[in-house]
């Protein structure tokens, strides 16, 4: 891969303005060499086995006939041909930018896959125009040994008639169907996978999809609705997110579903993506029908306009391992008649921790932590079957009854205050040690499905004993994110640093990706990527890898914003320099009011310089991820890398490399608006970072029409 970095981004492949966005995928898509963590109540969905083999790719300049020597250049050939031929085929897609002017149907179909040709870089679909919304893609009909591997929906823009309807909605009888490796990102007017099926279903599996924001502004919709009416067995969800929606898995409208399963997709490293529910308007999971198991499963900050939401709400039987539930107004709420068990699991920080209010079969909960919850911790009511539990920390509000042997006291002393991380427990904590063998704890009416392993995947006991909660150990007892012994930006701990890899860094850096993705990116564990780490992960692939990790150089440089000007309602160009001629990286979020300005296509806002060449320089900017702002600024992030194909870095020239265009506000006060930053770092072209760099931040004039 040496020396193949620059061209691949920004020659004959891409544009510096559709690499980030085509390849600015979920944490789906680059988890490499992953295997199947699942208990024995998985559904055996599996890929299908088409006996020949068609070819997209939408940046060729001539519509072939789909052979691998001549491909079709658009998807709408592809969508054509399978409604032609129903079976045994294989679609593979160039990761490009592509569009469609209608639905990708998939109707009484089998043993079909469609899939991008890179097996860690998606192919994006957008609509070709706006109008009447569509969904991007329908499977209907009896179709079956279905896939769909490696793909992201996006819009065109924020209104409705730039966005899908839906972005994959599946109708009728469907068996064995795979959605795997898939984002959809803020694209769709209604959830983003809706399951309408009726009849007989069975074996339908979601690995690595992430549906982020879906809904509009002031309409939000639920992430993934599920409101089948037939019959639906072997219903999976494997590291599937549903985030910044209404709710995130929503199974309240369906009838006929038995024994779902949500658990987590863990790799051959041994790296974890949970199945997660966070940051919903209306609650995380909303779950029914037969028994669900929800194993490693996240619900966390839901509820935000919704007093009353829960980040996991049961109407019939649950059991529920491993699972961390924080910040939501009820962690667990059941409104079920069937029996309900909570074991090793960490309920924190909400307002009521556990409300069982009819149940009649009752409540077990073992070896969890329910402590810092606002008003109850344990509540049962009238309706509600007896609580059987032990082995509990339980505190800090009422208990109604939830008490049993081997209790302990006192706080539960968690690593952090932070919601997010009310996780790994202190050593000297009562909850440390004092839990009991996952597979001796006494069932009453319950088929016991007991695993040794904790939330993070981490196996039981890592210490003399069993931790209460659903982390075992503490940090620094178990393998730290961060690079490995050899390499940063390796992913996949393989001895080489990825194209891909390096994107991944890339979108972690921009906020646009988790840590989880790729952990060896972090060099000093601090849940963040720099300048100086993608530098470094740069040299890596250029080069090849090296245990060398950033450093530090003393001397002082200069980075400074220029002062423009405008009229109210036009763009403005913001110059970023450099004082030397050494700099090879350079982070900077630039901050504005946001009363003054604000983007207008962050992702292509900035560009280089005048005599900057893409094939030599990577930039890349993007709206500063929500909650990483001040109140009231808007930020704009601007990252440079610069490299060229002989394995070695290039550095800045000294003066303008960068222009970011700013919008100013139709309402924007007549005064001098100050520029400020944050997150500034340059680093040299040894990934080495600079201790002292004054920032000379500039401002903004908004003129009454004065403006040339």
């Amino acid at each position: 891969m040496k020396g193949f970095l620059f061209p691949v981004l920004f020659g004959q492949y891409s544009s510096p303005a559709s690499w980030l966005v085509r390849s600015a995928t979920a944490a789906v898509m680059v988890l490499l060499g992953l295997v199947l963590a699942a208990p024995s109540v998985n559904a055996a969905c599996s890929a299908p086995t088409p006996s020949s083999t068609y070819y997209v790719d939408c940046a060729a300049s001539m519509n072939g006939n789909g052979t691998m020597e001549s491909k079709w250049n658009n998807l709408g050939s592809a969508i054509t041909f399978l409604a032609n031929n129903k079976s045994n085929k294989k679609i593979v897609v160039e990761p490009r930018d592509c569009t469609i002017s209608d639905t990708f149907v998939l109707s009484n179909q089998t043993n079909i896959s469609i899939e991008s040709a890179s097996p860690t870089v998606p192919f994006s679909i957008r609509r070709a125009t706006p109008g009447t919304e569509f969904d991007a893609f329908r499977i209907s009909n009896d179709s079956s040994n279905i896939r769909i591997k490696g793909v992201r929906i996006l819009a065109m823009g924020t209104s409705s008639e730039l966005k899908f309807r839906a972005g994959i909605t599946l109708v009728d009888e469907i068996t064995n169907l795979i959605i795997e490796d898939v984002g959809i990102s803020a694209a769709t007017r209604l959830p983003g996978v809706e399951l309408l099926t009726s009849g007989t279903s069975s074996d339908i599996c979601f690995v690595n999809v992430s549906v982020d924001n879906a809904g509009r502004e002031g309409d939000k919709r639920n992430a993934f609705r599920i409101a089948t009416t037939g019959s639906l067995t072997g219903l999976v969800f494997q590291g599937a997110r549903g985030l910044n929606s209404k709710v995130g898995f929503a199974m309240s409208e369906s009838s006929g579903i038995s024994g779902a399963v949500f658990h987590s997709y863990v790799d051959s490293n041994g790296k974890v993506t949970n199945t997660e529910a966070s940051d919903n308007t209306a609650g995380g999971f909303v779950v029914r029908g037969g028994t669900t198991y929800m194993f490693d499963v996240t619900a966390r900050n839901n509820g935000v306009n919704d007093n009353e939401a829960a980040g996991i709400l049961i109407y019939d039987s649950a059991q529920i391992e491993n699972a961390h539930i924080t910040g939501n107004p009820f962690g667990i709420e059941t409104g079920a008649a069937g029996l309900v068990r909570v074991f090793g699991s960490t309920i924190a920080g909400n307002g009521y921790g556990i409300w069982s209010k009819t149940n009649t079969e009752g409540l077990q909960v073992h070896n969890s932590i329910i402590a810092e919850n606002s008003a109850y911790a344990v509540r049962l009511s009238n309706s509600s079957g007896s609580a059987f539990c032990s082995h509990n920390l339980i505190r800090d509000g009422n208990n109604d009854g939830c008490f049993g042997t081997g209790d302990v006291s006192g706080a539960p002393q968690f690593n952090t205050a932070a919601l997010s991380a009310k996780s790994y427990l202190q050593p000297s904590s009562p909850a440390r040690n004092t839990g009991r063998d996952p597979n001796a704890v006494p069932t009453i009416g319950w088929v016991w499905i007991g695993r040794v392993q904790d939330h993070d995947g981490n196996s039981r006991p890592q210490q003399t004993g069993y931790e209460m909660g659903a982390f075992e150990g503490d940090p620094g007892s178990i393998p730290t994110p961060g690079p490995g012994p050899d390499c940063l930006g390796d992913c996949n701990d393989n001895g080489s640093v990825t194209v891909a890899e390096l994107i991944s860094a890339v979108n972690i850096s921009l906020g646009r990706q988790p840590m989880a993705v790729c952990l060896n990116a972090d060099a000093n564990s601090d849940d963040r990527v720099s300048i100086s780490e993608l530098v470094t992960a740069v040299i890596n692939n250029l080069s090849g890898c090296s245990t060398d990790l950033p450093g530090s150089v003393s001397p002082s440089r200069v980075l400074a914003l220029s002062d423009p000007h405008g009229n109210r309602g036009q763009s403005v160009p913001v110059n970023v320099s450099v004082s030397s001629n050494d700099v090879a990286g350079l982070q900077v979020d630039i901050l504005v009011d946001s009363a003054v300005a604000t983007a207008i296509d962050p992702d292509n806002d900035c560009v280089l310089a005048s005599g900057l060449s893409a094939a030599d320089y990577i930039l890349v900017s993007t709206t500063v991820p929500s909650g990483e702002t001040p109140s009231g600024k808007f930020g704009l992030r601007l990252e440079i890398i610069g490299g060229d194909n002989n394995g070695a870095v290039r550095t800045l020239p000294q003066g303008v490399v960068a222009t970011c265009t700013l919008q100013v506000a139709s309402n924007a006060p007549f005064a001098l608006h100050s520029l400020t930053t944050q997150t500034v770092e340059l680093c040299n072209g040894d990934a080495d970072v600079f201790q002292n760099v004054t920032v000379d931040e500039g401002s903004i004039e908004v003129c009454d029409g004065c403006c040339p």
